[in-house]
């Protein structure tokens, strides 16, 4: 039986009951039908009858016609990494209709970025019945510890509403107690990218950070050893330029579904004639949007796939000639061949003789690639001719394939290809790695002078006494605890600093190993549902159990909320407060990697609904009673801090020269009572905010498509050398080597190569075989992917009706399913060699590849079976309870989140329900 939460409601009663929150009743009257005979305006802005409208127009269009209130930019709340520049239609604090850009004329090289599935049905994540509206308690939890926590209640408990005052008291009072008990490291915090809360954390006296490469996988080491710019700068390509490409290659990427705003742009490199490739395990429906030509891969294998490619090129330009880029590689790269080598090489080995098997005694030919990696001989031979010097090919790379263990060098051999044909700096060429979607260098953005929280460094992050690793960097030992080991860690009370990999500091060498004790007391969690998003989970839900107190600031009831003893709410994107005193507006910080040609304006849609407070009120108040200076936690109110953004924002002309890019006026000021002076721009801010941001006026080749991919290091080489040691592409890479090979859990007898070879995972498709030579498969023969699901973000996001169009299956191929007896809309059981097992209704899909099974990430909260407490099930069918709990080769803190090994059958107890009739969990008051 499914123990379902005490605090569900069902879904034909929340539909039935039409007694959901004001705010959401404020929303059902604008979508209603608008009155026989009222006026309204024609689209030339002319009184008319809304009877000589369509008769199904609607209360919004209405209001949009009559003017009643205004479009303006309002920040996606799925938070993906590209911006899909989205507007809302607001009237009295209310959004009533939702779209993209559109003031102005789209043509060849001004194109309108497209909202993706999420975003149109983004006005039922804000109004959710499943939102958190009052500060709550859980029933069973007392303060002072011991036996008073209750911690085997967690996720089962009833829940009680409480006042902020009383709340804000409880957290303060425990947060002093446990510190004081058990000092710093009882603590932990998933909040990595900075904020207030660690800032009340670190004032305290630090806490324990674990380090998951989560999103972007192997991108977050330092690809700076090899010649990038680190972890995201080095984004670059124009999406101008697409048009003149033969090939547009999609390898682990599916732009167009998951985060559409790019999709302009590669239909316009479509029409004009490119050829795209999809490399993956699974035939997307970006691909199939696009019309690619599909070579599959099997998830984890991506590396062996394209030594297979690169292989085959060298056979190519051997016999044909002019497939490599010799000249390219000798100008711009250090050691494909012997002759090449950089300064610094230990081994007398170069890329090509690896190819070749030189050092191994196996060429990684066609069929070498094949047989790890499934896609057929011929389709690796003709990805090698796709990719000679010949054609002009763009190599856009997602972030799946580095999601996996065993993919340290996917990074490097993805680029290494691109090299090797000379794709880098020329009209129609490019090799990138992209976030989500397609994320560029904007020409114009916002956020260059300061945010909204100061940042404290956390005193536990680093050890006294610095060493120095085998690249000779020096090593300050980091302390933090790394996945995807963490949960297991944690329940041992030990643990082993590797040092970090990080979005903000570079250069992060590894060290060969600090040890730790650990014991978890308290959990503070920021508004992320890491109790769907990491690994592990049902070691996880056992951490938090053994917890004295779990605190929790959150928008929806998420599986962590539902986990914890005290939930505070707090305000989603949207929402936005005039009072400073509230420090809740959005953030004015923009990445300034969105949109090439689009910078995004973002401007709150409504107030803070029910008690809502932002996170940085929350850290302010709890600092407080802790004695901390709030200022010392907040600096500066987000209204400040947003528009003194907004004041920074550029604008960049074709020859690099950066202008103002806002006009803001005294009006403006005033009107948000911030301290500026008024200046002068190349937009009015007022213009900025309604029209939902500016586009930057583009014309056919101009002088702004020279400035991305690494021009100028092409134009000249010494005089703007790459990070790496030599200056130059190193497909020979020591430094790479070096600080992989620091880590002591790595096999002295299998070190890091300096290039980018294939090496059998700790998990991957090798582990589905009881024996590899004969080919015999083993107790866990299937290999299941993830991805980002195109109704939402992870399991943050709330909406029945695309639970109702994307439901989250398991993805399986019908040979597959005919094997193992299932059927389409059976329950499916799927469990891994640590104990996980899930359960998913099976969606047949031809364009899985046999042997794999897809599982959109984060179905939904967890929604725990303990009838049989020595094997849980999720009846929620969460990915992240099958994601492998081992270490990698090389890099600590590298997750297998796309790479498991499962088996499965046909679950003979009580189904699950498809997705849109599951019920509701909400967390109130009983």
């Amino acid at each position: 039986m499914s123990s379902k939460s005490s605090t569900s409601v069902s879904r034909r009663s929340f539909l039935r009951s039409g007694a959901t929150a004001a705010a959401l009743a404020a929303a059902g009257a604008a979508f209603g039908c608008a009155p026989s005979g009222s006026e309204s305006l024609s689209a030339t802005g002319e009184k008319a009858d809304v009877a000589d409208l369509n008769e199904h127009v609607v209360e919004s269009d209405t209001a949009i016609l009559e003017g009643r209130g205004r479009w303006q930019g309002a920040p996606c709340p799925k938070g993906c990494s590209l911006t899909c520049s989205p507007c809302q239609y607001v009237v009295d604090n209310v959004p009533v209709r939702g779209k993209v850009v559109d003031y102005f004329e789209e043509d060849d090289c001004n194109r309108q970025l497209r909202s993706c599935h999420a975003y149109k049905v983004a006005r039922e994540w804000i109004y959710s019945p499943s939102r958190i509206k009052y500060p709550m308690k859980r029933k069973g939890w007392q303060p002072g510890g011991g036996e008073n926590s209750n911690g085997q209640m967690r996720g089962k408990d009833e829940w009680e509403r409480i006042s902020w005052d009383e709340a804000l008291d409880l957290c303060a009072s425990e947060i002093k107690r446990i510190y004081e008990t058990y000092g710093p490291t009882c603590t932990i915090s998933f909040i990595s990218m900075g904020g207030s809360i660690q800032n009340v954390l670190n004032l305290m006296g630090g806490y324990v950070e674990i380090n998951d490469t989560i999103s972007c996988g192997t991108w977050q080491a330092d690809t700076s050893w090899w010649g990038l710019p680190f972890y995201g700068n080095y984004m670059g390509d124009d999406p101008q330029d697409w048009v003149y490409a033969d090939y547009f290659v999609l390898a682990s990427s599916d732009p167009v579904f998951t985060a559409n705003a790019s999709g302009a742009y590669l239909t316009a490199a479509k029409e004009a004639g490119a050829k795209f490739v999809y490399v993956g395990p699974c035939y997307n429906q970006g691909a199939t949007q696009l019309e690619a030509r599909w070579i599959p891969v099997r998830p984890g294998t991506d590396t062996a796939f394209w030594n297979g490619v690169a292989y085959e090129m060298v056979k190519l330009d051997e016999s044909a000639g002019d497939v490599i880029d010799w000249e390219f590689l000798a100008k711009y790269t250090k050691g494909f061949t012997m002759d090449s080598m950089p300064d610094d090489a230990k081994l007398q080995e170069c890329y090509q003789g690896y190819l070749l098997g030189e050092y191994d005694d196996t060429p990684k030919t066609a069929a070498w690639a094949s047989l790890i990696c499934g896609a057929p001989e011929q389709d690796i031979k003709d990805m090698a001719a796709i990719m000679s010097k010949q054609n002009n090919v763009i190599l856009a790379t997602g972030t799946a394939a580095a999601r996996c263990t065993g993919v340290e060098n996917y990074p490097q051999v993805i680029y290494t290809i691109g090299l090797m044909g000379g794709h880098m700096g020329k009209q129609g060429n490019a090799v990138f790695y992209n976030l989500t979607a397609m994320n560029y260098v904007t020409k114009a953005y916002t956020g260059a002078r300061g945010r909204a929280a100061s940042s404290i460094q956390n005193p536990l992050k680093f050890e006294a006494e610095p060493g120095v690793n085998l690249a000779g960097i020096p090593s300050v030992g980091r302390n933090l605890i790394a996945a995807p080991l963490h949960w297991r860690n944690m329940l041992e009370g030990k643990y082993t600093s590797y040092g970090a990999h990080s979005q903000q500091e570079s250069p992060n060498p590894y060290n060969s190993g600090v040890e730790h004790d650990i014991n978890v007391k308290f959990i503070w969690n920021g508004c992320r549902n890491f109790l769907s998003m990491s690994i592990d989970l049902f070691n996880a839900v056992k951490v938090y159990r053994n917890c004295e107190f779990v605190l929790t600031n959150a928008i929806y009831a998420s599986t962590v909320a539902r986990f914890s003893d005290i939930v505070l709410p707090v305000p989603s994107k949207w929402e936005g407060s005039f009072d400073h005193a509230e420090y809740a507006w959005p953030s004015g910080t923009v990445n300034r990697y969105y949109g090439v040609d689009f910078v995004s304006a973002n401007y709150p849609v409504c107030e803070p609904m029910w008690e809502c407070h932002s996170d940085d009120w929350i850290s302010r108040e709890i600092g407080a009673r802790l004695g901390f200076d709030p200022d010392e936690i907040v600096a500066t109110d987000a209204i400040q801090s947003y528009f003194n953004c907004m004041a920074g924002g550029v604008a960049t002309d074709e020859d690099g020269t950066e202008h103002t890019l806002l006009t803001i006026t005294q009006d403006t000021i005033d009107r948000h009572g911030v301290e500026l002076e008024p200046q002068e721009g190349e937009v009015d801010f007022e213009e900025f905010v309604e029209h939902g941001g500016y586009q930057y006026p583009r014309s056919k080749d101009d002088a702004y498509a020279k400035r991305y991919c690494y021009q100028d290091f092409i134009d000249d080489p010494a005089a703007n050398p790459l990070p790496s040691a030599s200056g130059l592409w190193e497909i020979y890479s020591q430094l790479k080597a070096d600080n992989f090979n620091t880590p002591d859990f790595v096999d002295p007898e299998t070190p890091m190569k300096p290039y980018p070879n294939y090496y059998e995972p700790t998990i991957g498709y090798e582990k589905t075989f009881s024996d590899w030579d004969k080919q015999i498969k083993g107790d866990y023969p299937y290999q299941f992917f993830t991805f980002h699901p195109a109704r939402g973000s992870h399991s943050d996001n709330w909406s029945l009706v695309g639970k109702e169009l994307y439901p989250h299956s398991l993805y399986i191929n019908p040979v597959d399913a005919q094997k193992e007896g299932l059927e389409e809309g059976d329950t499916a059981r799927i469990w891994n060699p640590d104990g996980g097992c899930i359960l998913r209704r099976v969606t047949l899909m031809e364009g899985v590849m046999p042997g794999c099974l897809g599982l959109a990430e984060s179905a939904g909260n967890l929604d725990l079976d303990e009838s049989d407490p020595e094997h849980w099930i999720d009846r929620g069918g969460s990915a992240n309870v099958l994601t492998p709990a081992v270490r990698s080769n090389y890099m600590p803190g590298l997750s297998g989140y796309n790479n498991g090994i499962v088996n499965i059958e046909k679950y003979e107890g009580e189904p699950v329900p498809p997705d849109c009739e599951r019920d509701i969990f909400q967390i109130e008051e009983q």
